[in-house]
This record gives C-alpha cells, structure tokens and sequence, in this order.
C-alpha cells in the first residue's frame, strides 16, 4: 500500500479486521490488552490470535500508517454540499441527502460524513423506488419518508465503518456479501458481532428474570458498563435504538456523560412495563419524538446526574 513503509504483517484477513475493529474502538489500550481482550471480540479466532510482537508490529507499520493516509483523505469529516466538488454524489441523491442531514440534526445527531454519505447515495434506489426495509402500510407518508430515511441511515453507518476498518486493517479484497444479506431484511442482529449478540441476549432476558424492580434495574447497570468496556458510545447507541425502533436516529451530538446517560435510561425504561405499555399505544413517529425528547432531556440536565455517571464507564 502507498505511503507504508515496511514489510507488511502476514496476518490473515479476518484476524486483520478483528485488530482493526478493537483499534477504532479503543485506540488508547496497550498491545497487552489488545491480546487480552482479542478472544472476546472474535471467540471463533481465539485459537489464532496473534503474540503482542506480532499486533504491535501490525500496529505500527500497517494501522498507524493507513490512519495518516485516511486522515489526509478527510473522508471522516462532515458532509455538506460544500463537499460536492471534491466528492461527487450523484444529483438524484441530493434531495434525499439533505433530507437526512436534516432530520438528524432535529433529532440531535452528528452530521452524516462523506463516507457515510457515499454508502447513503449508493442506497438511494431503495429509497427512491419507494421500497422500505419495513412493512410501514399503515403509516402516513411522512412517517414512511422519515423511517426509511432512518433506515438507510443506520445502514449507511454500519457499511461504512466496517469500511473504514477494512482501510485501516489494509485489507485489499473486502467483503460485504453478509451486510448485504442482512440489510434485505433489516436484520441488524445478522451483523452484530458476537460480543454484542451476547450482551442483547442479556439485556432482553433481564425482562423474564425474577426480583425487584430495583434488583433488575441493577443488573441492566451492570450490562450498559459491560457493553461501553466493548463498544465506543456510537456502536452502543445505535444497538440500544435499534432494539426500540429497528433503526438508530444517528449519533447523538452531546457531551459523553449525556450520551451514556441517555443509553443507562433506555435501558432502565426496558423494566418499567406500565411505560412500555404505554409506548406500544403511541405510533412509530411518536415513539422517535419521544426519544428525541429523552434526547434533548440528558444532553441539558445529565450535569445532574453525575452522582450516577462514573466518567470510568465512559468508553
């Protein structure tokens, strides 16, 4: 690969990404715990994991090398139409581009970035087309424009990090032949990793276990922390929305302490049956509108919550 100097790690691609996923996701862990943790992020590899040589070496002339080349790239900065002369989008995508940076910007999101806004473009005739990812025959047609939009969103982010990972890693041939299985169906939990699959399986069988309330509140606490130790905010939100809507709104634009405030009350809301009951009454547009709001709720008031926010759960 251009710019790399050294010969490259003979590491096979999918000990590759595994090294790369853990490198996005933790940038600042030692090449000890990288080892340590390598098991839990990909248990199929753990008879091949690689010594601490080995990942520091892959690190230090692969990773660190392609992350320079990425970050000259400026493809992880925000799009705009500002971006369009050096980033061609095709025109027929435009309308529904800036739609979507509308509506995450309502919904107190991070603008979409280039990369990402390249795999939304590349999804657009399923949103042009008029097909859904979802059977939405009883909702208006601005529900259906905004959940479709959301969709693709949520999908668009997922191809494109795992692209990124790829970049990083210096996989050369990629393979997105499982996304694209998963997204004929909507099926996010065909992609999570198995970390994540674990950690859903737990959180949704909280719900049939015995105890108090207060007791099943406390093992949800346990779960969020365990879910930020393996994933950085943005992947934990997108799994926690996605459990109530089957999409994410995007990444929340707030302070850390806010984002992870917000995440610890979806997944304390998930106990609370009367609320739950309550939810399932509302229609799907009102069910965004009230995360919204629990949105906007943390991002002004999560100061007072530090008592409950420890910054050390914050990955």
């Amino acid at each position: 690969m251009a710019g790399v100097k050294g010969r490259p790690t003979k590491l096979d691609d999918d000990v590759r990404s595994v090294i790369g996923r853990i490198h996005i996701r933790h940038p600042n862990w030692s090449i000890r715990e990288i080892e340590k943790k390598f098991p839990e992020f990909c248990p199929e590899l753990k008879g091949r994991a690689p010594g601490r040589s080995t990942i520091a070496n892959f690190i230090a002339k692969e990773i660190k090398p392609n992350e320079a080349l990425i970050e000259e790239a400026g493809t992880d900065k925000p799009w705009s139409t500002a971006t369009l002369d050096n980033e061609p989008i095709s025109p027929e995508a435009i309308p529904m581009l800036l739609f979507t940076q509308h509506l995450l910007k309502e919904y107190l999101s991070k603008p979409l970035t280039i990369r990402e806004t390249k795999w939304l473009s590349r999804f657009n005739g399923i949103y042009g087309r008029g097909n859904t990812l979802l059977p939405l025959e009883d909702v208006d047609e601005n529900t259906k424009r905004t959940v479709k939009a959301l969709i693709i969103v949520t999908w668009a982010k997922i191809y494109a990090h795992r692209e990124k990972i790829d970049a990083i890693a210096g996989i050369k041939e990629p393979d997105y032949s499982d996304f694209d299985d998963a997204i004929a169906s909507n099926d996010l939990d065909k992609v999570f990793d198995d970390n994540t699959k674990q950690f859903r399986a737990r959180f949704i069988a909280i719900d049939k276990q015995t105890g108090t309330f207060e007791e099943r509140q406390t093992r949800v606490g346990k779960e969020i922390n365990k879910l930020f130790q393996l994933h950085p905010n943005t992947e934990a939100i997108m799994i926690a929305e996605y459990h109530r809507l089957g999409f994410s709104l995007g990444t929340p634009d707030m302070p850390d302490e806010a984002t992870y405030l917000y995440l610890k009350m979806l997944a304390k809301n998930a106990n609370d049956k009367q609320l739950l009951a309550d939810i399932d009454k509302l229609t799907l547009l009102e069910c965004i509108n009230l995360m919204v709001e629990l949105r906007l709720f943390c991002k002004e008031n999560y100061q007072q919550y530090r008592t409950e926010i420890k910054v050390g759960e914050i990955k």
